[in-house]
């Protein structure tokens, strides 16, 4: 039986059958042989068993029993790869061979996919390490699949961090029970190392940093007051802020960098 590429296969299942007719030569020959010398073994057994041969004959040809039985499976073995089978259950995505092909030993033939479940490779900066853990919930995008995204989790972490590039291994691993996501696309992955509730978010544009410190415009009573906030996370075009400003406040989001502190403004409604 010969496979395509796109044909789902199950572990064990034969791929292909490479000529064999001489290794199923070698197999009937040495099955022949090793029938022989049972039957031989079989009447000097009970020749030994009346005195009628020496132990040393009867011994003698216990050892080409034995002997023989080893070239037997071993022709056996020979003849068993001469059939391809499939090593795991997935998909056959690579076929290297045609009818006809001469191939040597180690030469790739078939490249079979598990995609169940499917395994995203990230290189983390070491400084990211203890925010990373197993099973962590991972999120998914796809820049060919633009409307969905997808879940997944830490499967594994490496316990070396690179040293030539300052990054630690992490296996993500992701279930996509409509087939959707194929091996080799270009994802974009989010690791969810946190989560806040009933945060305060600001458009990034609103922030002004000076000098490492974050600050913003506040609007009170047509006056802009520079205030100096603490920022969190950062999520889109949203940043959180963390202390500085409470609900309700409002800021200057669009032409801050021309103000100064104490400014008289005008608010302009759309």
């Amino acid at each position: 039986m010969n496979v395509e590429e796109g044909q789902r296969v199950k572990n064990g299942q034969s791929l292909a059958v490479l000529d064999d007719r001489q290794y199923k030569l070698e197999l009937d020959q040495a099955k022949a042989e090793l029938d022989k010398l049972q039957n031989n073994f079989t009447r000097s057994q009970e020749l030994y068993d009346k005195k009628l041969i020496s132990v040393e004959a009867y011994e003698n040809l216990k050892f080409q029993v034995e002997s023989q039985k080893a070239s037997y499976k071993l022709a056996k073995m020979n003849h068993e790869y001469t059939t391809i089978r499939a090593p795991i259950d997935g998909i056959v995505s690579k076929r290297l061979i045609k009818v006809g092909n001469m191939i040597r030993v180690n030469d790739p033939v078939f490249t079979v996919t598990d995609f169940d479940p499917l395994l995203a490779i990230v290189y983390v900066p070491e400084h990211e390490m203890q925010k990373i853990h197993l099973m962590q919930p991972v999120e998914f995008e796809a820049d060919a699949i633009p409307t969905k995204s997808f879940r997944g989790h830490v499967e594994r972490i490496s316990s070396i961090v690179d040293p030539e590039t300052g990054t630690f291994k992490v296996t993500i691993e992701v279930n996509d029970p409509t087939g959707q996501l194929k091996p080799g696309m270009f994802t974009r992955i989010r690791i969810v190392y946190d989560t806040r509730q009933n945060t305060l978010l600001v458009p990034k544009e609103a922030i002004i940093n000076e000098d490492g410190v974050n600050s913003v415009f506040l609007i009170d009573n047509r006056m802009s007051f520079k205030r100096e906030v603490k920022t969190g996370y950062a999520n889109g075009s949203r940043i959180e802020i963390v202390s500085g400003l409470k609900d309700g406040d409002s800021i200057v989001t669009i032409g801050q960098s021309s103000l100064k502190d104490s400014s008289r403004v005008q608010i302009i409604s759309q």
